[in-house]
C-alpha cells in the first residue's frame, strides 16, 4: 500500500514538469536544464527519506537504474551512482534481515545469560544497519551537493563515502 502511494507521488510530480515546459518559451532553455538536476536531487531525496520509509528507497532504485541509460552527461552520472548507492543499500538490507530472522529463529534463552547475549547480537545487527544508512545518507547528502553545482560526478562507480 506505501509502495502504491509513493509511486503515486513520484508520478505526480513527474507530470509537473511538462505542464510548465508548455507555457515556456525557447529562450527559456536553461531553466529547463535546471529542472533536469532537480529531477536528479529530488531522487537524492527519496534515497535519503528511503532510510525511514523504506518503500521509496525501492522507489529511487528503480528511478536511478531506468534513467541510468541516458546519454552520456550530467545526469547520467549522478543515476548511475544513485543507483549504486540503492543497490548496495538494499543489499545490506536483506542481508540484515536475513541475519535477522535467523536470530530470532534460533532463539530460546533458557538462562538470563542467554537472553543478554541475544540482545548483544540484535544491537550489533541494529548498529550495522546504522552504520548502512549512515553510508547512504552521506553519499545522497553530496549527491545533492554536486547536483545543484551542476556538476558531474567523475568515478559514478565507486563505492566510497564522498565522492568528487
Amino acid at each position: 500500500m506505501t509502495a502504491v502511494i509513493a509511486w503515486i507521488l513520484v508520478s505526480s510530480c513527474a507530470s509537473l514538469g511538462p505542464i510548465v515546459g508548455n507555457n515556456m518559451s525557447t529562450s527559456d532553455t536553461p531553466i529547463r536544464a535546471e529542472a533536469n538536476s532537480s529531477v536528479v536531487a529530488r531522487n537524492y531525496a527519496f534515497i535519503l527519506v528511503g532510510g525511514v520509509f523504506f518503500p521509496l528507497l525501492i522507489v529511487a532504485h528503480f528511478i536511478a537504474r531506468k534513467r541510468s541509460r541516458q546519454p552520456v552527461g550530467f545526469e547520467q552520472s549522478h543515476y548511475q551512482f544513485q543507483y549504486r548507492t540503492t543497490s548496495v543499500t538494499l543489499i545490506i538490507l536483506l542481508a540484515l534481515c536475513v541475519i535477522w530472522i535467523l536470530l530470532v529463529s534460533r532463539m530460546s534463552p533458557t538462562t538470563p545469560l542467554e537472553a543478554a547475549q541475544y540482545q548483544m547480537k540484535f544491537s550489533f545487527v541494529s548498529q550495522i544497519g546504522w552504520l548502512g544508512f549512515v553510508w547512504t545518507a552521506i553519499r545522497a547528502i553530496r549527491g545533492i551537493y554536486l547536483s545543484g553545482a551542476n556538476r558531474t560526478i567523475q568515478n559514478s562507480k565507486t563505492l566510497w563515502v564522498w565522492p568528487r
